[in-house]
């Protein structure tokens, strides 16, 4: 069904024939006057008359005729330099001042440590795994049947053995084929750095070389000997 048009009973209804006014204030026509004030050219700066400006003066330097000679001071010897007079950057009295004023005495003690020793100073940790023999093997397997660990067998011959004192000097390691691992025992002495850098210039390529390998070669002879007495005591 179509709607039915709006029906208007008088032409002023809707409001269509008023003239809409706005708050702005209508401009009136531009004045000719000031288009030709645009149009003229800028005026120009005032140029300076050459004849009119004047040179900066500048002191020249006196005639050499007419200059003023100095006059050697009263009493000054002739011939000798007089003295440079003092310098302005000289250090001001109140620094002198104390520069020549002794300290207080507070009372307190100053503290006084003993020298120390450059031999052996900062000693290296450096741990040594001191291995057993391959022939050690079947005596300690005998010995861990009776009763004797491992552990505390290597311990005992550890003890027993005399104190590692390194010396600055490389000692080859005893060539006897090697047990494993599990029959190693393990300690961590402190060592110099000058005795290992003596001992590592007597090896080629000492200085790329494992530092226990430039070591153990003064222990093995003494811990081997220590294990084989500990074991043949053990196994009476």
């Amino acid at each position: 069904m179509a709607r039915e048009r709006m029906k208007i009973t008088r032409p002023d209804q809707t409001g269509f024939g008023k003239s809409v006014q706005t708050g702005r204030p209508k401009l009136g026509a531009i004045d000719p006057e000031a288009i030709k004030g645009f149009k003229q050219p800028a005026a120009k700066a005032p140029e300076l008359n050459p004849q009119t400006t004047e040179q900066p003066v500048t002191d020249l330097p006196p005639d050499p005729e007419t200059a003023p000679v100095p006059q050697p001071k009263v009493g000054a010897e002739p011939g000798k330099v007089p003295p440079p007079a003092p310098s302005t950057l000289s250090a001001p009295p109140e620094m002198e001042r104390k520069k020549r004023e002794k300290p207080v005495d507070s009372g307190l003690a100053e503290l006084v440590l003993p020298p120390r020793s450059q031999a052996g100073r900062n000693p290296i940790q450096i741990t040594l795994r001191l291995r057993a023999l391959e022939r050690h093997v079947p005596p300690l397997q005998e010995l861990e049947a009776r009763g004797f660990p491992r552990e505390a067998v290597l311990r005992s011959a550890f003890k027993n053995m005399p104190k590692v004192r390194f010396e600055p000097r490389y000692v080859p390691q005893v060539q006897e084929v090697s047990a494993g691992n599990e029959w190693a025992w393990r300690f961590s002495p402190g060592v110099s750095p000058d005795v290992l850098t003596q001992i590592a210039a007597q090896v080629r390529d000492g200085d790329k070389a494992p530092r226990s390998a430039l070591l153990l070669g003064q222990v093995e002879p003494d811990w081997f000997a220590s294990l084989d007495e500990t074991i043949e005591r053990l196994l009476k």
